[in-house]
């Protein structure tokens, strides 16, 4: 009897194990204000970043104004720190809402413009960041994919293992912040892809 009691929990275990592992954070994570106030500055501005990117390309869409990406996030935190009863709202609803605010003060004009897809959003940026931006910017893109009407695929790994895999692709020396000279210019987003779900969930 207690032979076949083990077993079952042991069974049990490995389905919750096996569970979890097909879900991934990246379906069970809630990216709302209770998510975002618990960050560190550096992953909310990748996540910005990583949101701002899917957005203008996945839904063809730009900010009516154009803030700075501290901007920006002083407004989100600014949202859910001062109004407790909106803090179960997507970022994402947030997020648009900030971009339909004119910035409190005047975006300086000149500097680099960026007409291809997904601008400098590259393995340049990539190398340049730390750990927390880059894991920001993952969870900005995904979030913000699973609301694309052109979504195809599903992300079901961590961030964190998106992020390594990246990492790999770029074959980056996190150390050293150098990587494939020849794989830099590559768009993140494209190398993200490259690790999605088939359509089809296989």
């Amino acid at each position: 009897m207690l032979s076949k009691r083990v077993t079952t929990v042991r069974g049990l275990a490995v389905v919750l194990a096996a569970t979890a592992v097909c879900l991934g954070s990246s379906q069970t994570t809630e990216y709302n204000g209770h998510w975002w106030l618990l960050q560190t500055s550096e992953e909310k501005s990748g996540y910005l970043v990583g949101d701002s990117d899917c957005y203008g390309f996945e839904f063809k869409a730009k900010a009516a104004y154009s803030k700075s990406i501290a901007e920006e996030q002083e407004y989100v935190t600014n949202v859910y720190r001062n109004n407790p009863d909106k803090r179960s709202a997507p970022v994402f609803d947030v997020i648009r809402a900030a971009e339909q605010q004119p910035p409190s003060r005047k975006v300086p004009g000149g500097g680099e413009a960026w007409t291809e897809p997904h601008g400098y959003c590259d393995g340049q940026w990539w190398r340049g960041r730390n750990s927390a931006d880059r894991i920001g910017f993952v969870e900005g893109y995904i979030a913000c994919y699973a609301r694309s009407p052109r979504a195809h695929g599903t992300f079901s790994k961590t961030p964190a293992e998106y992020v390594r895999l990246i990492n790999q692709w770029y074959i980056l020396n996190e150390e050293s912040g150098e990587s494939d000279p020849s794989r830099v210019a590559a768009k993140i987003a494209d190398v993200l892809f490259k690790f999605r779900d088939h359509p089809d969930g296989r």
